[in-house]
């Protein structure tokens, strides 16, 4: 399977009342990461999610199907607003998960999900924290894939935002890269803090040498 029939064989496990809607809702959901701006928030990036989803189904429990719903949804809208995005999606997420028919209590699982992912804390489930430490994980991944990333972040901001590469490094340094580096732990599940250093030595190539 291409990586569009996997993410939908995924998209299927929602618990939707309204299943004749399910490919359609899908079909939208795809679009919104397809936007030309998107050079990291894409499809890509929601079949990376879903690898990760995959390595640890068993440990989500009920909150199974509010953590797909965040998975698909948490970047539906991508403005390069930081907090306002996720804020939209959100509010995008429960109308779409609404209109399947899927309990209002999975729902407000996972527009929370979606929310914290604005400054990636919860003191919610640990399958909430889990979600944001596989949001986080790129920040541990190899050097070519992280520099990838990297550089696909910032074409989104400067394409967006209208911004300089300067511009954006001395943002994303100031908002992003500093903060995360300072605090006392990047993962904050037992399954991904084994990356934590290797996320940092990352996070400190960027700082030092990334342009």
């Amino acid at each position: 399977m291409n990586k569009k029939d996997e993410l939908w064989t995924l998209f299927q496990r929602l618990p939707a009342q309204n299943t004749a809607q399910l490919r359609s809702a899908f079909d939208a959901v795809i679009s919104c990461y397809e936007q030309p701006h998107r050079a990291y928030h894409n499809v890509n990036h929601l079949h990376d999610l879903s690898v990760e989803f995959n390595k640890h189904a068993d440990k989500f429990g009920a909150d199974k199907a509010a953590v797909i719903a965040a998975l698909f949804y948490h970047d539906i809208v991508y403005e390069c607003a930081p907090k306002q995005d996720e804020q939209q999606s959100a509010a995008q997420a429960k109308i779409a998960l609404t209109q399947l028919g899927i309990d209002r209590a999975i729902i407000n699982d996972a527009c929370q999900i979606i929310s914290d992912t604005a400054d990636h804390s919860s003191t919610a489930s640990y399958a909430a924290k889990l979600f944001l430490d596989m949001d986080m994980s790129i920040l541990a991944a190899a050097p070519n894939k992280y520099k990838a990333y990297a550089e696909g972040v910032r074409d989104e901001f400067c394409t967006k935002q209208n911004l300089t590469h300067d511009a954006f490094k001395a943002a994303r340094t100031q908002m992003f890269l500093t903060p995360v580096l300072n605090g006392k732990v990047i993962f904050k599940t037992a399954e991904y803090k084994k990356y934590e250093s290797i996320a940092r030595q990352n996070i400190a190539w960027e700082l030092n040498n990334f342009k």
